[in-house]
């Protein structure tokens, strides 16, 4: 007995201990309420307590650096949420053996972060982080090999994507899973890639065998069919079968609507596939009720600022577009851009879209400067932020330098030419239309004098 403390030096912890719960559930209340502020105060001030009570090193400290964290990220502070989840993985790494699964939450934590930050190889090697502490666990392998997968894809990198996917298809038909709802899950996410790829083909034997699976799995009404009749419909759309994607999209918004909970965010974004596939089938008046009717109740039930309230303008500006009503167009484009500058910033991808579409409306409104200036806006914005093969940043070195062309610039449009070429070739392959054309392009540039590096034939042989 002699190694405890005399009663004059113990101190009782229960006063703290209270304390530090009360905070917590102050904290929990005020996240309930929406008053993401005042959780954050509630778990700083409990995070005092936990420090002088148990010192920097212990668990319930990086638990409560870990909520303050995921708290900033509501609130889409990413820096702070970084810095705090630094200081839970530092105590990790002192307190908890290095597999165990606090370390590897922290991990895939810090990755989502830096993948929200558009940040896509610093998310990435956080991800491989996870991957290889999580070998041996089948589940968390396939999850860390999914994740790694869409990193990559958001980079350009469709074959090292595919290569991941792949691998976590082998890993699943392994340990026996068949005809599962695993194998269906990423069965849709290579159909994904090879629709990226403009490979319609294998990307609907995918979707398909996918939607078998799920039809096995679940019946054909049921809510979590809607996903692969979504997919099935996609391809239609980009084959062109118009009437018939259309009856997929149909299929999967009656299942929503009829549901005991509709997914109102899911309701609109049908409502927008619905009315493009109208506006690409020439059935205009048809395309904006479905937009006005999404805009309405996506509006009322979401609020205008809502993330999605961007896709269904970005759609009814198309519309509009289709039938050459580019004031309306510009109209949809611009509100579509104020909401993701407010929602992601000024330097994430999804705002480069914004200024590619509305240097796209100027552009066909004669407004050849104004145009290019947006163009370069989103080109500046997807040279940061994008993987150097990905499609996106392609369409900007085209848009850029077939427009520098029409506006009798002097600058190297020659080069930017050759950037977008690199990208479509990798992407597309040689003998794609897109490649041709922009080999045309080319072969006019350096008719014309402007500069240029090498001639179009030499670079698509490199």
């Amino acid at each position: 007995m002699g190694n405890q403390p005399s009663s004059s030096s113990r101190k009782d912890p229960s006063p703290t201990l209270r304390n530090a719960k009360k905070l917590r559930d102050l904290a929990q209340a005020s996240t309930s309420e929406g008053d993401v502020e005042s959780a954050i105060r509630y778990h700083k001030n409990s995070l005092n307590l936990a420090v002088n009570s148990h010192g920097k090193y212990h668990e319930d400290v990086a638990f409560l650096c870990n909520e303050i964290s995921s708290l900033y990220c509501q609130q889409r502070k990413y820096d702070e949420a970084l810095l705090f989840l630094q200081k839970a993985l530092d105590i990790g790494m002192q307190t908890c053996e290095k597999g165990s699964p606090t370390i590897k939450s922290i991990w895939k934590n810090i990755g989502m972060v830096f993948k929200a930050k558009g940040q896509f190889p610093d998310a990435l090697v956080c991800f491989n982080k996870v991957l290889d502490l999580s070998r041996g666990n089948f589940v968390e392998t396939v999850d860390s090999l999914k994740e790694i997968s869409e990193i990559h894809r958001e980079q350009g990198y469709s074959e090292e994507a595919l290569q991941s996917l792949k691998e976590a298809l082998d890993l699943a038909s392994q340990q026996g899973f068949g005809e599962s709802a695993i194998i269906g899950e990423i069965l849709n996410i290579i159909g994904h890639i090879y629709q990226e790829k403009q490979e319609f083909v294998a990307a609907f034997k995918y979707y398909y065998k996918a939607l078998r699976i799920k039809k096995i799995e679940v019946g054909e009404r049921h809510e979590a069919i809607v996903g692969s009749y979504i997919n099935v419909g996609s391809i239609l759309k980009d084959c062109q079968e118009y009437d018939e994607a259309i009856d997929y999209y149909t299929q999967a918004l009656e299942i929503y609507i009829k549901s005991a909970a509709p997914d109102k965010g899911s309701i609109c974004e049908l409502y927008n596939q619905i009315g493009s596939l109208h506006a690409h089938g020439g059935s205009f008046a048809e395309s904006l009720h479905c937009f006005r009717k999404a805009v309405g109740f996506c509006s009322q039930q979401l609020g205008e600022s809502h993330p999605i309230m961007a896709e269904l303008y970005d759609g009814m500006g198309s519309a509009y577009c289709s039938f050459n009503n580019l004031k309306a167009t510009l109209e949809c484009w611009c509100k579509a851009l104020e909401i993701r500058l407010k929602t992601f910033g000024n330097e994430h991808p999804m705002v480069a879209t914004s200024y590619h579409n509305i240097g796209t409306a100027y552009q066909k409104l004669d407004r050849k400067e104004t145009a290019l200036s947006y163009f370069r806006k989103a080109l500046k914005i997807r040279q940061a932020k994008l993987g150097e093969f990905h499609l996106c940043l392609g369409d900007s070195y085209w848009a850029v330098g077939q427009l520098m062309i029409e506006c009798d610039d002097e600058s190297p449009a020659g080069d930017y030419l050759e950037e977008c070429l690199k990208i479509y070739t990798k992407r597309f392959g040689k003998d794609h239309e897109m490649v041709q054309k922009v080999i045309e392009m080319m072969d006019s540039v350096i008719d014309q004098g402007i500069s240029t590096k090498t001639s179009s034939l030499e670079k698509i042989d490199e």
